[in-house]
């Protein structure tokens, strides 16, 4: 649904609307908050990371829509900073199932690694036709999407072997809170029930963040829980500490680097704090409350 359609109905409506997902980045509106991770959050180290370890040419493809096209845009501005070139950038629509093709260019151009932003069950047959070309440990794949609906475990382990991503939870996070929160959840659902996710871990956290809001000014009152998250409301969570950022209305939060092993994901790395760069500097919506656009990548 397009941005447009929903903040004109938040605005006619006087709603508070909490994001909890991961998003495409840079939507300023006085009515909206996000306190999932966006492109600058989750791609400006991984970015980093892999241009570091595997080398400055990289491979972009992705789903055909908008928030896979921002996050290539985000993908070649960070590597373009590191010096780092994206030699294509390539897009397919959801129902898209033969990759074929895609993979003989990919083997041709021999990238360092691919950047790949692909979504949905059509788009699985990707990562099936990877590892069946014999492409698991020549060419690395970083994803930005992979996993956030458990595609790791729709697929066999060794065809998402050695996948990297980044997100701002994981189910295998070592931690207290997030050992607690996994205990409860199969108490609640059953050893068979699905492992949380980025995505659907937000809705949580976005429930517990707005909470916590409403407990510290007194009132649901939509006025007062604005000027309490605008305040830099926290929530310390499974997935770390969950902030707003006052002009923004954007998150502040930790983001996490896993590698798929076995059909889990092992973490090995982790950037506190992450900042939602995507708009600071151009959206302030407490010097402007009446800003109601979408910044994209520049």
């Amino acid at each position: 649904m397009p941005y447009s359609f929903v903040s004109g109905t938040l605005r006619r409506y006087n709603t508070l609307y909490i994001n909890s997902v991961l998003y495409e980045g840079g939507v300023c509106d006085r009515n909206t908050f996000c306190t999932g991770t966006t492109p600058a959050m989750s791609e400006q180290k991984p970015m980093a990371w892999a241009v570091g370890q595997w080398g400055k040419r990289f491979y972009s493809i992705g789903a055909d829509y908008s928030a896979p096209r921002i996050m290539a845009d985000w993908s070649r501005v960070y590597g373009e900073k590191l010096g780092a070139t994206q030699i294509a950038n390539e897009f397919f629509p959801l129902d898209v199932t033969e990759f074929g093709p895609l993979i003989t260019k990919i083997q041709n151009a021999r990238p360092d690694f691919v950047s790949a932003c692909l979504v949905g069950a059509a788009h699985l047959r990707f990562f099936r036709q990877w590892a069946a070309a014999g492409m698991i440990g020549k060419i690395p794949l970083l994803s930005f999407t992979f996993g956030s609906g458990n595609e790791h475990k729709l697929l066999p382990p060794e065809a998402s072997e050695g996948i990297v991503a980044a997100y701002s939870y994981f189910p295998e996070l070592d931690n207290p809170l997030n050992k607690a929160f996994t205990e409860r959840y199969r108490a609640a659902f059953g050893p068979e029930a699905p492992d949380q996710t980025a995505i659907s871990f937000g809705g949580y956290e976005g429930t517990w963040l707005w909470a916590t809001a409403v407990r510290n000014a007194r009132t649901a009152e939509r006025k007062a829980v604005i000027t309490e998250l605008e305040s830099g409301t926290t929530w310390k969570g499974p997935g770390g500490t969950l902030a707003i950022d006052g002009p923004t209305h954007s998150a502040v939060r930790d983001v996490f680097m896993g590698r798929c092993t076995g059909g889990r994901w092992k973490i090995f790395d982790s950037y506190p704090s992450q900042k939602p760069l995507d708009s600071i500097g151009k959206c302030d919506l407490i010097a402007n409350p009446d800003t109601n656009v979408v910044f994209g990548a520049k």
